[in-house]
């Protein structure tokens, strides 16, 4: 079986179709840049995994819908979601990150 390092050295190829477990490349992105789901089953995994288009680069709490800005030379703010209740900084994020502009296709607004 041989040591880590040597498990770490060995590269494997795959092609694209098996790395896609055997599925195409979508031809079309959404306006995000990503994909969205074309089928039932695929709208159910979306949901489940909440897969979603971010509508900017990078989540943090500087981009996040719950950060109200309480001294921005500082770059502080201040995360309003019942969850955190915490000052925050523009380089933070957790699991409550969310924006206006995410596009879940599951949700009807």
């Amino acid at each position: 079986m041989g040591g880590f390092q040597e498990w770490v050295g060995k590269k494997r190829v795959v092609d694209n179709f098996e790395l896609g477990l055997g599925k195409s490349i979508p031809e079309n992105k959404n306006a995000g840049g990503g994909f969205d789901p074309t089928s039932k089953e695929q709208v159910k995994k979306f949901k489940k995994v909440d897969l979603i288009t971010l509508p900017v680069e990078g989540t943090n709490c500087g981009n996040c819908m719950f950060m109200v800005p309480v001294d921005k030379a500082k770059g502080v703010g201040w995360c309003n979601h019942k969850d955190v209740l915490e000052f925050v900084t523009p380089k933070m994020c957790c699991a409550m990150w969310n924006h206006t502009d995410v596009k879940r296709q599951w949700e009807t607004k």
